[in-house]
């Protein structure tokens, strides 16, 4: 069993999300993560990040992009499991792409098409109908709450993560809240990108 004070020996490299005691050494993707010393078996945490400004973005990638992109890249690194939801476009139009020796893994989604993956899709009339409206991005996050919700089932996700603008989390957590999605429910992290000042005008917070 497992007690707090063992704490000091984990690695301080790998984001832990189950403990337990063994002798063996435990892979992520073939990325050994076990303490050598004292034979805990660390399990990487499998983080799915959202944003349809993942570089190469088809607009200008700005902060919330470059944060996506170092992120991502940081916690495979560090020996985490991350998958990556961008945008598929002409400037990115691979579906998938793996790196890190398989623990960073990027999935490209189509905002203009509808998509079938893993028993869950998307209408063509569904994709056409946000298209046309005044927030045309949730085609995209239409498209990738289906997506997401296949791929938490299929890859054991333990959290995930999204930022403010554009609301790329919005139909994927409606559709929590309506009990249509997985059984598995990470929590889910929403990162605000949007200038300090512009948050504590609209809020009428004092800036003194």
């Amino acid at each position: 069993m497992w007690k707090p004070s063992d704490a000091r020996a984990l690695p301080t490299r790998v984001a832990c999300s189950t403990i337990t005691r063994c002798g063996n050494e435990a892979t992520a993707f073939g990325a050994p993560v076990t303490d050598a010393h004292c034979g805990l078996h660390v399990e990487a945490t499998r983080h799915l990040i959202i944003s349809r400004e993942l570089p190469p973005a088809p607009y200008p990638a700005g902060g919330i992009g470059t944060y996506v992109a170092n992120m991502s890249r940081l916690l495979a690194e560090a020996g985490d499991i991350v998958h990556v939801i961008g945008q598929q476009w002409d400037g990115a139009p691979r579906a998938k792409e793996i790196s890190s020796d398989g623990r960073l893994v990027i999935h490209r989604v189509p905002m203009e098409l509808p998509i079938a993956y893993g028993g869950r899709s998307t209408t063509a009339d569904e994709v056409a109908a946000l298209l046309i409206s005044p927030m045309a991005a949730q085609a995209w996050g239409l498209n990738v709450a289906m997506f997401a919700e296949a791929l938490i089932e299929d890859q054991q996700i333990d959290v995930i993560e999204a930022q403010e603008w554009e609301a790329p989390l919005y139909h994927f957590l409606l559709r929590r809240a309506l009990g249509l999605g997985p059984d598995r429910k990470p929590p889910c992290i929403v990162h605000m990108h949007s200038p300090s000042e512009m948050v504590w005008r609209h809020n009428d917070w004092s800036q003194s």
